[in-house]
C-alpha cells in the first residue's frame, strides 16, 4: 500500500483484505506481516487537491496505523488480544501489567478513528470500520474479563 500512483480505493481495499486475513486467516500471515510491516506505510495518493481523496487518504492512514500497531504488538508479545479475550482471565497481576499498556495502545489507535468518521461514506470504509469495531469489542471484552474478573 505504498505507491503514489495508486488510488485510495485500491489502498483501502488492500488494507481491508489485510485486516480480514489478520482476523480470519492463519497465524502464518500475521507472522509474515510482523516482519514486513513496511507494507503498511501509506503514502500520498495522486490528486490530493481533491477534498474527498484527502479525506479517504487520511482514513487509509488511520486504518494502516491501527493494523501496524496490532502487528507490532503481536511481534512484541506474540499475543492477539482481540482473538483471545479469555487469556486475560488466566493472567496474574504482573502479566496484566505487562499486557495492559499494549491493549491500551491498540485501543488508542482505534479511538483515533472517531476523528475520521466523516470518511465513512462508502462501502469500503464502512467495512473497515466494522472490522475495527469488532476488534475493539474483543479488546474491551478481554479487558473487562482480565481486570474485573
Amino acid at each position: 500500500a505504498k505507491s503514489s500512483s495508486m488510488s485510495w480505493e485500491s489502498v483501502a481495499k488492500t488494507l481491508l483484505l489485510i485486516h480480514r486475513l489478520l482476523r480470519e486467516g492463519s497465524s502464518v500471515f500475521l507472522k509474515y506481516m510482523s516482519y514486513n510491516i513496511h507494507i503498511l506505510k501509506v503514502k500520498t495518493f495522486g490528486g490530493t487537491n481533491n477534498e474527498m481523496v484527502r479525506i479517504q487518504t487520511d482514513f487509509c492512514r488511520v486504518h494502516a496505523a491501527y493494523l501496524e500497531k496490532k502487528i507490532s504488538i503481536y511481534r512484541l508479545v506474540h499475543h492477539e488480544y482481540e482473538k483471545q479475550p479469555d487469556a486475560f482471565r488466566k493472567m496474574d497481576v504482573q502479566a496484566l501489567q505487562l499486557h495492559l499498556p499494549n491493549v491500551l495502545d491498540q485501543l488508542g489507535v482505534l479511538l483515533d478513528v472517531r476523528r475520521h468518521l466523516h470518511a465513512v461514506n462508502n462501502p469500503i470504509t464502512s467495512q473497515s470500520v466494522v472490522l475495527m469495531l469488532k476488534d475493539s469489542t474483543g479488546l474491551y471484552n478481554g479487558l473487562s474479563v482480565g481486570v474485573l474478573g
